[in-house]
Protein backbone atom coordinates (compact mmCIF):
# COMPACT_ATOMS: atom_id res chain seq x y z
CA UNK A 1 0.00 0.00 0.00
CA UNK A 2 1.89 3.05 -1.12
CA UNK A 3 1.50 6.71 -1.81
CA UNK A 4 2.46 8.38 -5.30
CA UNK A 5 1.99 12.28 -6.28
CA UNK A 6 0.52 12.97 -9.45
CA UNK A 7 0.46 17.17 -9.86
CA UNK A 8 0.62 17.55 -6.27
CA UNK A 9 -1.97 15.06 -5.56
CA UNK A 10 -1.87 11.97 -3.78
CA UNK A 11 -3.43 9.33 -5.83
CA UNK A 12 -2.58 5.84 -4.06
CA UNK A 13 -2.82 4.61 -0.24
CA UNK A 14 -1.50 5.95 2.67
CA UNK A 15 0.22 9.21 3.32
CA UNK A 16 4.05 7.71 2.55
CA UNK A 17 5.06 11.21 0.89
CA UNK A 18 9.18 11.05 0.74
CA UNK A 19 9.09 13.84 -2.61
CA UNK A 20 7.07 16.64 -3.41
CA UNK A 21 6.15 16.99 -6.87
CA UNK A 22 9.08 17.79 -8.91
CA UNK A 23 7.57 20.92 -10.51
CA UNK A 24 6.64 23.10 -7.51
CA UNK A 25 7.97 26.39 -7.78
CA UNK A 26 11.36 27.60 -6.54
CA UNK A 27 10.06 30.63 -5.22
CA UNK A 28 7.59 29.11 -3.15
CA UNK A 29 10.32 27.34 -1.03
CA UNK A 30 10.01 30.13 1.88
CA UNK A 31 6.68 29.23 1.85
CA UNK A 32 6.95 25.77 2.08
CA UNK A 33 9.70 26.33 4.82
CA UNK A 34 7.41 29.10 6.69
CA UNK A 35 4.30 26.77 6.52
CA UNK A 36 5.40 23.33 8.18
CA UNK A 37 7.63 24.99 10.69
CA UNK A 38 4.83 27.44 11.97
CA UNK A 39 1.98 25.69 11.66
CA UNK A 40 3.25 22.02 11.38
CA UNK A 41 3.09 22.11 15.47
CA UNK A 42 -0.21 23.09 15.65
CA UNK A 43 -1.50 20.47 13.10
CA UNK A 44 0.19 17.85 15.10
CA UNK A 45 -1.14 18.49 17.80
CA UNK A 46 -4.90 19.41 16.73
CA UNK A 47 -4.79 15.93 14.50
CA UNK A 48 -4.90 14.35 17.85
CA UNK A 49 -8.40 15.94 18.99
CA UNK A 50 -10.26 15.77 15.35
CA UNK A 51 -8.56 13.18 13.61
CA UNK A 52 -6.37 15.17 10.87
CA UNK A 53 -5.36 12.07 9.80
CA UNK A 54 -1.34 12.08 8.24
CA UNK A 55 -3.10 11.67 4.93
CA UNK A 56 -5.25 14.97 5.35
CA UNK A 57 -2.75 17.30 6.80
CA UNK A 58 -0.38 16.62 3.44
CA UNK A 59 -4.07 16.82 1.08
CA UNK A 60 -4.78 20.06 3.31
CA UNK A 61 -0.93 21.45 2.75
CA UNK A 62 -1.68 20.92 -1.29
CA UNK A 63 -4.95 22.61 -1.27
CA UNK A 64 -3.74 25.86 0.66
CA UNK A 65 -0.65 25.92 -1.60
CA UNK A 66 -2.54 25.87 -4.75
CA UNK A 67 -5.99 28.48 -3.15
CA UNK A 68 -3.17 30.78 -2.09
CA UNK A 69 -1.79 31.18 -5.84
CA UNK A 70 -5.46 32.09 -6.89
CA UNK A 71 -6.92 28.82 -7.29
CA UNK A 72 -10.23 27.50 -6.19
CA UNK A 73 -10.80 26.87 -2.43
CA UNK A 74 -13.08 23.87 -1.73
CA UNK A 75 -13.24 20.86 0.99
CA UNK A 76 -11.43 17.56 0.86
CA UNK A 77 -13.16 14.70 2.35
CA UNK A 78 -10.98 13.87 5.22
CA UNK A 79 -10.72 10.66 7.32
CA UNK A 80 -8.58 8.34 5.64
CA UNK A 81 -6.31 6.23 7.10
CA UNK A 82 -2.28 6.03 6.34
CA UNK A 83 -0.74 4.01 4.46
CA UNK A 84 1.78 0.98 6.11
CA UNK A 85 4.47 1.26 3.65
CA UNK A 86 6.52 3.65 1.86
CA UNK A 87 6.21 4.32 -1.99
CA UNK A 88 9.51 3.37 -3.69
CA UNK A 89 11.12 5.52 -6.43
CA UNK A 90 10.71 2.79 -8.85
CA UNK A 91 7.08 3.09 -8.05
CA UNK A 92 6.34 6.29 -7.90
CA UNK A 93 7.90 6.61 -11.50
CA UNK A 94 5.66 3.99 -12.80
CA UNK A 95 2.47 5.62 -11.65
CA UNK A 96 4.00 8.74 -13.30
CA UNK A 97 3.90 9.05 -17.11
CA UNK A 98 7.52 11.29 -18.04
CA UNK A 99 7.00 14.69 -19.30
CA UNK A 100 8.06 13.26 -22.36
CA UNK A 101 4.82 11.00 -22.89
CA UNK A 102 2.42 11.93 -25.93
CA UNK A 103 -1.56 11.99 -25.06
CA UNK A 104 -1.76 8.53 -25.72
CA UNK A 105 0.18 7.53 -23.64
CA UNK A 106 -1.00 10.11 -20.61
CA UNK A 107 -4.78 8.64 -21.21
CA UNK A 108 -4.18 5.54 -21.27
CA UNK A 109 -2.13 5.69 -17.79
CA UNK A 110 -4.68 7.76 -16.05
CA UNK A 111 -7.21 5.61 -17.27
CA UNK A 112 -6.11 2.19 -15.05
CA UNK A 113 -7.39 5.12 -12.53
CA UNK A 114 -10.60 5.75 -13.72
CA UNK A 115 -9.67 9.72 -14.74
CA UNK A 116 -11.26 10.55 -18.34
CA UNK A 117 -9.95 12.57 -20.67
CA UNK A 118 -11.46 16.01 -19.00
CA UNK A 119 -9.74 14.51 -16.03
CA UNK A 120 -6.29 14.41 -17.25
CA UNK A 121 -6.74 18.11 -18.98
CA UNK A 122 -7.87 19.44 -15.56
CA UNK A 123 -5.20 17.97 -13.70
CA UNK A 124 -2.48 18.52 -16.15
CA UNK A 125 -3.62 22.38 -15.01
CA UNK A 126 -1.38 22.14 -12.44
CA UNK A 127 1.37 23.41 -14.43
CA UNK A 128 -0.21 26.63 -14.18
CA UNK A 129 2.49 27.01 -11.35
CA UNK A 130 5.76 25.16 -10.95
CA UNK A 131 9.05 25.35 -12.31
CA UNK A 132 10.99 22.45 -14.57
CA UNK A 133 14.61 21.45 -14.98
CA UNK A 134 15.88 21.42 -18.41
CA UNK A 135 16.37 17.53 -18.64
CA UNK A 136 12.52 17.12 -18.45
CA UNK A 137 12.28 19.37 -21.50
CA UNK A 138 15.59 19.13 -23.48
CA UNK A 139 14.59 16.41 -25.89
CA UNK A 140 12.31 18.77 -27.57
CA UNK A 141 14.76 20.96 -28.19
CA UNK A 142 18.16 19.15 -29.34
CA UNK A 143 19.67 18.02 -31.27
CA UNK A 144 17.06 19.87 -33.14
CA UNK A 145 13.86 21.88 -32.18
CA UNK A 146 10.73 20.41 -32.02
CA UNK A 147 8.30 21.54 -34.79
CA UNK A 148 5.44 21.97 -33.25
CA UNK A 149 6.86 24.36 -30.31
CA UNK A 150 6.84 28.11 -31.29
CA UNK A 151 10.33 29.00 -32.59
CA UNK A 152 10.58 32.08 -30.17
CA UNK A 153 9.92 30.10 -27.18
CA UNK A 154 12.16 27.49 -28.00
CA UNK A 155 14.76 30.01 -28.71
CA UNK A 156 14.70 31.41 -25.26
CA UNK A 157 14.70 27.79 -23.67
CA UNK A 158 17.61 27.29 -25.31
CA UNK A 159 19.07 30.48 -23.75
CA UNK A 160 17.73 29.14 -19.82
CA UNK A 161 19.51 25.29 -21.60
CA UNK A 162 22.36 25.63 -24.07
CA UNK A 163 22.77 22.40 -23.86
CA UNK A 164 20.95 18.91 -23.28
CA UNK A 165 23.07 18.10 -20.09
CA UNK A 166 22.20 21.74 -18.33
CA UNK A 167 20.41 21.83 -14.77
CA UNK A 168 18.63 24.51 -14.82
CA UNK A 169 15.56 25.81 -14.35
CA UNK A 170 12.56 27.55 -16.06
CA UNK A 171 9.13 28.19 -15.28
CA UNK A 172 6.51 25.94 -16.46
CA UNK A 173 3.81 28.78 -17.40
CA UNK A 174 5.07 31.79 -19.04
CA UNK A 175 2.23 33.99 -18.74
CA UNK A 176 1.59 33.91 -14.90
CA UNK A 177 3.87 31.46 -13.61
CA UNK A 178 3.04 32.26 -9.99
CA UNK A 179 -0.35 32.37 -10.13
CA UNK A 180 -3.21 29.31 -10.21
CA UNK A 181 -5.38 30.42 -13.24
CA UNK A 182 -5.85 29.58 -16.91
CA UNK A 183 -2.76 30.29 -18.74
CA UNK A 184 -1.14 27.24 -18.65
CA UNK A 185 -4.25 26.91 -21.68
CA UNK A 186 -3.30 29.60 -23.51
CA UNK A 187 0.01 28.22 -23.43
CA UNK A 188 -0.25 25.66 -25.38
CA UNK A 189 -2.77 26.97 -27.82
CA UNK A 190 -0.11 29.51 -28.60
CA UNK A 191 2.15 26.23 -29.02
CA UNK A 192 4.01 27.42 -26.06
CA UNK A 193 3.32 24.69 -23.55
CA UNK A 194 7.41 23.34 -22.15
CA UNK A 195 6.33 19.49 -22.38
CA UNK A 196 5.49 16.82 -24.53
CA UNK A 197 2.90 15.63 -22.38
CA UNK A 198 1.50 18.92 -22.12
CA UNK A 199 1.80 20.63 -25.88
CA UNK A 200 0.02 17.36 -27.13
CA UNK A 201 -3.00 17.95 -25.21
CA UNK A 202 -3.68 20.37 -27.65
CA UNK A 203 -2.41 18.88 -30.83
CA UNK A 204 -4.38 15.23 -30.08
CA UNK A 205 -8.26 15.97 -31.28
CA UNK A 206 -9.55 13.35 -28.65
CA UNK A 207 -8.83 16.70 -25.98
CA UNK A 208 -7.60 19.95 -28.33
CA UNK A 209 -11.49 20.46 -27.56
CA UNK A 210 -10.92 20.28 -23.55
CA UNK A 211 -7.94 22.52 -24.01
CA UNK A 212 -9.48 25.33 -25.83
CA UNK A 213 -12.58 25.33 -23.96
CA UNK A 214 -10.35 25.96 -20.60
CA UNK A 215 -8.51 28.53 -21.94
CA UNK A 216 -11.10 31.02 -22.80
CA UNK A 217 -13.97 30.30 -19.04
CA UNK A 218 -11.70 29.93 -16.22
CA UNK A 219 -14.82 29.51 -14.21
CA UNK A 220 -15.28 25.84 -16.05
CA UNK A 221 -11.51 25.07 -15.60
CA UNK A 222 -11.92 25.35 -11.80
CA UNK A 223 -14.71 23.49 -11.51
CA UNK A 224 -13.58 20.39 -13.38
CA UNK A 225 -10.12 20.54 -11.63
CA UNK A 226 -11.87 20.31 -7.91
CA UNK A 227 -13.77 17.25 -9.61
CA UNK A 228 -10.41 15.60 -10.70
CA UNK A 229 -8.93 16.84 -7.65
CA UNK A 230 -11.59 15.04 -5.37
CA UNK A 231 -12.19 12.06 -8.09
CA UNK A 232 -8.66 11.36 -7.65
CA UNK A 233 -8.49 11.64 -3.64
CA UNK A 234 -11.08 8.98 -3.55
CA UNK A 235 -8.60 6.58 -4.77
CA UNK A 236 -7.58 3.19 -2.97
CA UNK A 237 -9.03 4.75 0.27
CA UNK A 238 -8.14 2.87 3.47
CA UNK A 239 -10.84 2.89 6.48
CA UNK A 240 -11.78 0.56 9.02
CA UNK A 241 -9.10 -1.83 10.22
CA UNK A 242 -6.60 -0.68 6.86
CA UNK A 243 -3.80 1.01 7.22
CA UNK A 244 -3.27 2.74 10.30
CA UNK A 245 -3.13 6.13 12.50
CA UNK A 246 -0.05 7.57 12.61
CA UNK A 247 1.47 8.89 16.04
CA UNK A 248 4.26 10.43 13.61
CA UNK A 249 3.58 11.05 10.39
CA UNK A 250 7.40 10.43 9.03
CA UNK A 251 7.87 6.94 10.33
CA UNK A 252 5.28 4.11 10.55
CA UNK A 253 4.16 3.03 13.84
CA UNK A 254 6.46 0.71 15.36
CA UNK A 255 3.91 -1.07 17.84
CA UNK A 256 0.12 -0.03 16.37
CA UNK A 257 -1.05 -1.69 19.67
CA UNK A 258 1.32 0.60 21.96
CA UNK A 259 0.65 3.18 19.57
CA UNK A 260 -3.10 3.39 19.97
CA UNK A 261 -2.58 3.62 23.67
CA UNK A 262 -0.25 6.43 23.42
CA UNK A 263 -2.34 8.35 21.64
CA UNK A 264 -5.35 8.48 23.97
CA UNK A 265 -2.92 8.56 27.32
CA UNK A 266 -1.77 12.03 25.60
CA UNK A 267 -4.71 13.84 24.77
CA UNK A 268 -5.22 15.47 28.01
CA UNK A 269 -1.76 16.65 27.90
CA UNK A 270 -1.15 17.77 24.55
CA UNK A 271 -4.33 19.63 25.10
CA UNK A 272 -2.75 22.26 28.05
CA UNK A 273 0.10 22.35 26.23
CA UNK A 274 -1.45 23.88 23.16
Amino acid sequence: MESFIFMGKIIHKGCSVTQFNHTLKRSSTFFIFFYFFSIHTFFHKARKFFLLLCIDHVSKFFLYYESQSGGPDYKIPLGRRDGLTFASRQATLENLPPPSSNTTTILNSLATKNLDPTDVVSLSGGHTIGISHCSSFTNRLYPSQDPVMDQTFGKNLRLTCPTNTTDNTTVLDIRSPNTFDNRYYVDLMNRQGLFTSDQDLYTDRRTRGIVTSFAVNQSLFFEKFVFAMLKMGQLNVLTGNQGEIRANCSVRNANRKASLTSFVENVAQEFIEM
